[in-house]
Order: structure tokens, then sequence, then C-alpha cells
């Protein structure tokens, strides 16, 4: 999945049309996390559509 994900990137794809498509996928393991901008979590796709939406989508948070 991250390789074909990164590749999607590289050739292109939006990270926002990224996010829109993974964020929300839901499937074992998923629940809290330690990362307090990010609480709960339906997958680890989900939490890493969340991340890149946080780090790479419209204005830079940090």
């Amino acid at each position: 999945f991250c390789r074909a994900f990164s590749i999607a990137l590289q050739y292109g794809l939006p990270v926002e049309e990224a996010v829109k498509r993974f964020k929300g996928m839901r499937f074992e393991p998923n629940g809290p996390t330690n990362n307090p901008d990010i609480p709960m979590t339906d997958s680890i796709i989900d939490y890493v559509a969340r991340y890149l939406e946080i780090e790479f989508s419209g204005p830079r948070r940090r």
C-alpha cells in the first residue's frame, strides 16, 4: 500500500484526493492513538491519510 500511495503522489495525485479516497477506511487494527492531533483512527491507512491531511493539505498548522 505505501509503495502504491507514494507512486500515486509522485505521478501527480493531489494529496487532497488521496486523503479523500483513504480517510475513513475501517479495519483492524483501529482505535486510540498517542497523537493528540489524531486521537482515534479507523485503521492504519485512515491514520496515514489523516496525518497527510494535517501535514500537507492547505495552510501549514505548524
